[in-house]
């Protein structure tokens, strides 16, 4: 018991690193998509 809540104190770092990466992948690919949408539309105010 005591060795396995260490292992899962010990992981707890890692676990918070991934999930903060996981964050920042998911506000970049926002932002990207953001772009796209504002991109196209810029695209079909010109063509009319």
């Amino acid at each position: 018991m005591t060795a396995l809540t260490l292992i899962i104190a010990s992981n707890v770092p890692t676990l918070n690193r991934q999930a903060e990466r996981l964050d920042a992948i998911e506000i970049n690919v926002n932002i990207i998509k953001k772009g796209v949408k504002n991109e196209q539309g810029f695209r079909m105010g010109r063509r009319t």
